[in-house]
């Protein structure tokens, strides 16, 4: 499950969030992420222990400049709150399987 979130919720979605959140930067009008979120959909139950959630720059602009947004779609890994990796653009669930696991 894909979960919108915005800056009022951030800190509890994410960075108060015991494990790791998948954290995707979008636009609803990007057809990249338009592809990649249907991707991650598929990837549901494989990633059960992942918490998945999007944030839409165009809605956030203060989030997207605090993590540097300057293309979408980008994707953050977070464990414990902590930065681990960053991967931009659209993704294969291959490759979001070895960014994530």
């Amino acid at each position: 499950m894909v979960h919108e979130i915005n800056a009022s919720d951030f800190q509890r979605e994410v960075l108060d969030n015991k494990g790791k959140v998948l954290l995707v930067f979008y636009a609803p009008w990007c057809p990249h992420c338009q592809r990649l979120e249907k991707t991650l959909s598929g990837l549901g139950k494989e990633f059960d222990k992942i918490k998945i959630c999007k944030v839409d720059v165009d809605e956030n602009p203060e989030l997207s400049d605090e993590y540097n947004v300057d293309s979408i779609p980008v994707l953050y890994l977070i464990e414990d709150g902590k930065i681990k990796d960053k991967t931009m653009g659209e993704k294969t669930a291959e490759e979001l399987r070895e960014f994530s696991l």
